[in-house]
């Protein structure tokens, strides 16, 4: 290795190290004393150290006053994966730290590197994420199986709940224990989360859950609870502030919604008159307004109102993140008119789409269905053959609709207020990654019970 130059031992700058346990020093002493130093210490422009810290205690306790040094010009992240490797390397860490250590080497790769988006890669993407960072790069960093990676990571992340663990003569026992204390806690486990193909359903109040996840979302779809009045059959401007709230607190939620959207994500938001518009401030102080989708039901969901018209719509609010490209969201339209048409005719479809007839100039001939600002559904009743009990239950219709035009396949879209599942039910169907979170435990019976009905069967 070819040397910088040489450096007084008290001159190099020691910061907050991973490793604080350097292990027995008196075989490299020894080295050090009798073939002096076969490899040089690390340090960046400003003389800190990057590696080499046994061999600087070394060198500190023999009092040496020169020791060879090598120039390394790194960021910061890739200043601490180089310490974080090198003492991996030499095998000789507690198991404490060396699981720990594999854990925030693959947090800073991920950093540095992209992390590898979960869900399947398909050809238009396959090659962009083979370069993105996943636990195989890091167990071929390391140099060992993925399995071994993976597990001592989980370990790691084991030990900030079960700090116990951290007590145990090695590895192995750690291992053994961790897997009987989630043997003893998967039944609480199972009645918090189910599994499919493509998502997870959770049981639990998502102002809880929503901070805990992890997972970015490319479509967040939203239909919350409203409110029931007292009295139904009246009606005031300020009826709905005395209103028996179950709502979401979106002071708190709507943050948390920005945090986890992709930058090429879409949100959609049901919602009645005047609620909405009272939420306005609220959701532009994170997000972009971008436009709205009238669903127009077939059926009111009343039978006489004398003080208003006959409720038959819902308002369904689009919102982008802040200063986000239109063009670079996920929503489907912009694959549309890639080319220019012609000898085009157009129709009206009854649903929610204008449909376009015609060819490409100078290729075949194309089928397009643009969607329009509105989509005619039947709402679900105690008569609809999907009816699952659920009071304000969605038609699939509906929800296929806005999946297919906010997320293209592999996409991960979430639904916190999940009701009957017909968001989960749609994306199983479509191929959509998907995480559902819902509250009330009727609902979630509801729920596993559609996803085995339709989805596996």
């Amino acid at each position: 290795m070819l040397i910088s130059g040489y450096i007084n031992p008290k001159d190099v700058i020691v910061k907050e190290r991973f490793r604080k346990d350097l292990g027995d020093l008196s075989n490299l002493k020894e080295s050090v004393k009798r073939l002096g130093y076969l490899h040089p210490i690390g340090l960046n422009s400003n003389n800190e150290l990057v590696y080499g810290m046994r061999r600087l205690a070394v060198a500190l306790e023999l009092k040496l006053e020169q020791i060879p040094y090598v120039r390394i010009e790194l960021n910061p992240n890739l200043e601490k994966v180089a310490e974080i490797h090198e003492n991996l390397c030499r095998k000789d860490m507690n198991w404490v730290d060396e699981v720990k250590a594999k854990a925030e080497l693959d947090k800073l790769c991920r950093v540095l590197f992209g992390e590898q988006k979960a869900g399947r890669p398909t050809e238009n993407n396959r090659s962009e994420s083979e370069q993105l960072w996943d636990y195989r790069k890091t167990a071929d960093f390391i140099g060992e199986a993925t399995t071994v990676t993976f597990e001592d990571i989980q370990l790691a992340n084991a030990l900030e709940l079960h700090s116990e663990l951290s007590k145990l003569p090695n590895k192995s026992s750690a291992i053994r224990v961790l897997r009987n204390l989630m043997e003893k806690e998967k039944r609480v486990t199972l009645e918090k989360e189910t599994q499919t193909i493509y998502g997870k359903l959770y049981h639990g109040d998502c102002h809880a859950i929503l901070p805990t996840l992890q997972q970015k979302f490319d479509f967040i779809l939203l239909d919350p609870p409203y409110f029931d009045t007292k009295d139904a059959y009246t009606w005031s401007a300020d009826s709905w502030k005395s209103a028996d709230w179950s709502v979401p607190n979106y002071e708190l939620l709507v943050p948390i919604f920005a945090k986890l959207l992709t930058s090429e994500g879409v949100v959609a938001l049901f919602g009645h008159q005047p609620r909405l518009a009272e939420l306005y401030e609220q959701w532009v102080s994170n997000f972009d307004f971008w436009f709205e989708i009238v669903w127009i039901k077939k059926e009111t969901s009343m039978l006489v109102n004398w003080h208003r018209p006959l409720p038959a719509h819902e308002d369904i609010w689009f919102f982008k993140k802040k200063d986000s490209s239109i063009e670079n969201t996920h929503l489907c339209i912009r694959h549309m008119f890639e080319k220019k048409i012609c000898d085009a005719r157009f129709s009206w479809g009854e649903e929610g789409y204008h449909a376009i007839r015609g060819k490409y100039k100078g290729d075949a001939a194309v089928s397009l269905d643009y969607p329009r600002s509105y989509f005619i559904a039947n709402n679900v009743h105690g008569g609809s053959k999907e009816y699952y009990g659920h009071p304000t239950q969605k038609p699939l219709p509906l929800i296929e609709f806005l999946i297919e035009l906010c997320t293209l396949p592999n996409d991960w879209v979430l639904d916190p207020f999940l009701g009957a599942a017909t968001t989960a039910v749609v994306c199983e169907k479509r191929k959509r990654n998907w995480v559902g979170i819902e509250l009330e435990p009727r609902y979630i019976q509801i729920a596993k019970q559609r996803l085995s009905k339709e989805v596996v069967a």
